[in-house]
């Protein structure tokens, strides 16, 4: 199917006083995914990561005693499978030359934004979806990226149990900040070590930007009478606003490593060309890639009250 005059006689009448572009005639917002995800690419159809772990404590040697060995324990493997995304329109010769505002020529940059609408949506479904047990986004451990409602943990290797979301779910707020902050901060690895990792950034949808603002900025405690110090606004914690986060309450922390992988098996890539019978003009685009995380270690959230 084309676009044809009959359906767009408005770019055909001269003296239109404005024909404007629902996506191209405001700025757009700078790319989100990259300031969450870790980005790589691959020439393969698919690519895998997996890890090992390290040792547990040394152990105590008496004297003359023979020193105690240790093996590291291989992870579970993590695959990403690059899917295709295609998106294309046709315009008939006759609309394309006779519009007077030049307005399908600048669809190609429509068909753009679609495109990279999709990878943001997906990148963006590994947070969404993190909390509730969707095979589509469980991770090498067979769990949600923070734990479903029951379980709310991750099983270890090496025994026992480790927890990335609020044992209780909570709105972002000064007193759940900290629960997250000594959550986090109490993560092993899965031979029971520290991980000595901390928390440098907080992400949140579009509903918490002036929440999480006034928590990490201002210079007194936000949200209440007393004029004691906010402890957060000197501790050099950074925000994003992903506006493609869906739910109005829940948010997330990251610390200054994590697992999140955004795949590029093929960038956008795009074509145009004229239909040899109809003459139509004809444009399509094409990208391949995958999200998701190997780890679920480096990230914290909860689903808000």
């Amino acid at each position: 199917m084309a676009s044809i005059r009959a359906g767009f006689a408005n770019l055909l009448a001269p003296g239109m006083f404005k024909v404007f572009s629902q996506n191209l005639d405001i700025k757009q917002w700078p790319e989100e995914y990259s300031k969450v995800f870790e980005l790589d690419k691959s020439i393969r159809q698919y690519e895998e990561e997996s890890g090992i772990t390290g040792f547990g404590n040394a152990a105590l040697k008496a004297e003359r005693s023979p020193t105690t060995y240790d093996d590291p324990i291989k992870l579970d493997t993590k695959r990403y499978t690059f899917l295709t995304y295609s998106l294309g329109f046709r315009v008939s010769l006759e609309l394309y030359q006779d519009d007077l505002y030049g307005k399908m020529k600048k669809m190609p940059a429509e068909l753009a934004f679609s495109m990279r609408n999709v990878v943001e949506t997906l990148a963006a479904g590994v947070f969404i979806n993190g909390f509730t047990d969707t095979a589509d986004y469980r991770g090498p451990d067979g769990e949600p990226l923070f734990g479903d409602g029951t379980t709310k943990d991750h099983p270890l290797v090496g025994g026992g149990r480790q927890a990335n979301q609020l044992s209780v779910a909570a709105d972002l707020n000064v007193d759940s900040l900290e629960l997250m902050l000594t959550l986090m901060e109490s993560t092993v690895n899965d031979r029971g070590l520290l991980t000595m990792q901390k928390v440098v950034k907080l992400v949140v949808p579009v509903q918490l930007q002036q929440t999480v603002k006034k928590l990490l900025e201002s210079e007194l405690e936000p949200f209440t009478g007393n004029n004691q110090k906010n402890v957060y606004a000197d501790m050099d914690l950074k925000y994003v606003v992903w506006r493609y986060l869906t739910d109005p309450d829940a948010w997330f922390a990251m610390a200054q490593f994590h697992y999140l992988k955004h795949w590029w098996r093929m960038r956008p890539d795009f074509q145009s060309g004229d239909d040899f019978d109809t003459r139509d003009a004809k444009y399509s685009s094409v990208q391949r890639h995958d999200s998701g995380y190997t780890s679920w270690r480096g990230v914290g959230g909860s689903p808000g009250a």
